[in-house]
């Protein structure tokens, strides 16, 4: 036989997979398959739980937010209703005629005739 085919059936010989070694070899134990489910079960809980927690906890603060800003605008334009040349509150006309913008409105007092505008 030739130097080159003894190499080869040297070479062949190694690089065949061992009888012993079949796939059992190659494959996990089942309780260790079962235990690395388990781990990723409760790992994708956790972080489902954690990213809900998270995005309902910034949705709430973002609508309390918009809620105070809200609020505050409300409590603002109320500020405005006082009339300023006789202290009254909650006694105005709305004068439509002539409506310089739509973010304004123009009021007149009942009681003493003042007129100035309300910022929306």
């Amino acid at each position: 036989m030739r130097t080159s085919h003894k190499r080869h059936g040297r070479f062949m010989a190694m690089t065949r997979p061992l009888p012993s070694l079949g796939r059992a070899a190659c494959e996990p134990d089942p309780r260790q398959r079962q235990k690395s489910a388990a781990v990723f079960a409760a790992v994708h809980a956790f972080l489902a739980s954690a990213s809900s927690l998270i995005a309902s906890a910034l949705i709430g603060f973002w609508a309390l937010r918009r809620y105070l800003y809200l609020l505050n605008h409300a409590e603002f334009v109320a500020d405005l209703a006082v009339c300023r040349a006789c202290d009254t509150w909650e006694i105005l006309n709305p004068n439509d005629a002539g409506q310089p913008a739509q973010d304004r409105l123009r009021v007149r007092c009942k009681r003493c005739g003042h007129v100035w505008f309300i910022e929306l």
